[in-house]
């Protein structure tokens, strides 16, 4: 990913101008796995850690388990190619010595650039979105916005795999995540997240072709991640 300061992206493509406190962000790929660096030939060294085991899976199918995990929030897996094996963990791996060498696995691990106040239009990918620098940290004292514009014709299909923050109350100012059907906060809200009973995953459809999104932060510890797809408008 890089990162292009003080700009935000026009029309879909490479069309940059200047907009003062806006940050435009950009992965390099187009998949799912572009979300992890990874460490060849190495395994957690405690094997207790790994809380899922999938079979007959692809790097892009583990990149992608990983990331739509509901019951723990993944941060890590380890992935043998020759048996299509990958096993996921909620620990991520702090130095050298929570490793080691293990010639049959490649170890993945998430690294945390994600976009914030910006508009992400339609050929962004891979489509997945999240709080600054989850999954390893909350975020306090901030406000970010999104929008996700989908293709002509098409609408944004929103699926919220991870919510917390560190209050159980609920109101309308209080901190959280709203999603609002359009480009800002005037438009129809279709849901908010504000406590940590809310029941994930949480599926929300556009009427049109874009999404707003608003992240505040302010009295509470707040964190978020989520994909997205884009699907034919329903009449």
């Amino acid at each position: 990913m890089f990162n292009v300061s003080a700009h935000y992206l026009s029309n879909g493509y490479l069309g940059l101008k200047p907009a003062k406190g806006t940050d435009y962000y950009e992965r390099s790929n187009d998949f799912y796995a572009a979300l992890y660096r990874s460490a060849p030939e190495t395994i957690l060294k405690d094997q207790r850690e790994y809380r899922g085991i999938f079979s007959g899976a692809s790097l892009e199918d583990c990149s992608k388990y990983c990331i739509t995990a509901t019951e723990y929030t993944c941060r890590s897996f380890a992935y043998n190619k020759d048996a299509k094996v990958c096993a996921l963990s909620d620990v991520a791996a702090t130095s050298a010595a929570a490793i080691l060498k293990e010639p049959k696995y490649d170890y993945y691990q998430m690294h945390p650039e994600w976009p914030c106040n910006v508009s992400l239009p339609w050929n962004y990918k891979p489509r997945v979105i999240a709080t600054p620098l989850y999954p390893y940290h909350t975020i306090n004292k901030m406000i970010c916005y999104l929008n996700l514009e989908a293709p002509p014709t098409r609408q944004v299909a929103l699926t919220l795999t991870y919510f917390y923050t560190n209050k159980d109350t609920c109101t309308e100012r209080t901190d959280g995540v709203t999603i609002y059907d359009g480009w800002s906060e005037i438009n129809t809200k279709l849901a908010m997240l504000c406590h940590n009973s809310s029941s994930l995953p949480l599926h929300i459809k556009s009427s049109n072709g874009t999404l707003a999104i608003k992240i505040f932060a302010n009295s509470s510890n707040v964190s978020m991640a989520a994909v997205y797809e884009f699907g034919m408008k329903e009449v």
